[in-house]
């Protein structure tokens, strides 16, 4: 009978240290997520503030292409009207050309 309450007394301090042993281990894998969730509101506030500094700079961006697009187009006008107000002057110096060398010939023919 003796034997059987050793049996017994030894298998239950086998699971009682198995339970010590897994709180232990517990315990530190709780202190460890711990540490970690604590560390989680500086990292979220430094990826928050690196996402709007990111944010202004694809703004800012945004704002220059839109305006090298608007001086673009309005090169674009500028350099259009240009060249219709040189072909109109063209036209005409081609005009009065054509004139001087028409009144050129019928001098000499006469």
């Amino acid at each position: 009978m003796l034997d059987c309450v050793l049996t017994l007394l030894r298998a239950d301090y086998s699971v009682a240290n198995d339970v010590s042993r897994w709180t232990t281990n517990q315990s530190k894998d709780i202190a460890s997520i711990a540490a970690h969730v604590s560390k989680l509101p500086a990292t979220i506030d430094s990826l928050t503030s690196e996402l709007n500094d990111e944010r202004k700079k694809t703004k800012d961006a945004s704002s220059r292409i839109a305006s090298t697009k608007k001086e673009a187009a309005v090169e674009r006008e500028t350099s259009a009207s240009m060249r219709r107000q040189y072909e109109a002057k063209l036209k005409v110096c081609c005009c009065l050309a054509d004139k001087f060398y028409c009144r050129r010939a019928m001098m000499v023919l006469c």
